[in-house]
């Protein structure tokens, strides 16, 4: 599982690779779309929808509701990791490990599922 730190506000947190759609954007080239701008990463598998959640996170000190679709995928080839502006650092973790990491920004449902699957 690959997580990234990134900051919102003045909170500095484990994140997930994602962003929005663009319009007219289907949810593949967003997807396809983000990794490469967050990650460097061009070629991977979508193995499919790990989950879709609610979250709630304050940004800019306000509170924001948001869809979050988690995929699975895995890289294809050769790959080097080029974080965005948005990142400071980057790490591959196991489930239990990302699934504490990432407890900041998603529900408890989604944390739990991640650390039992």
């Amino acid at each position: 599982s690959a997580s990234r730190t990134v900051a919102y506000g003045q909170k500095i947190h484990w994140d997930l690779p994602g962003g929005r759609m663009d319009e007219g954007a289907t949810i593949d080239e967003t997807l396809k779309r983000e990794i490469s701008e967050e990650t460097g990463i061009q070629n991977f598998d979508n193995k499919g929808l790990c989950d879709a959640v609610i979250s709630n996170i304050e940004i800019k000190n306000e509170n924001c509701g948001l869809i979050l679709f988690v995929y699975e995928i895995e890289p294809r080839g050769e790959y080097q990791i080029k974080l965005d502006d948005e990142h400071t650092e980057f790490g591959w973790f196991d489930k239990n490990e990302a699934a504490q990491k990432l407890s900041f920004k998603y529900p408890p449902s989604f944390v739990k599922k991640l650390e039992t699957t």
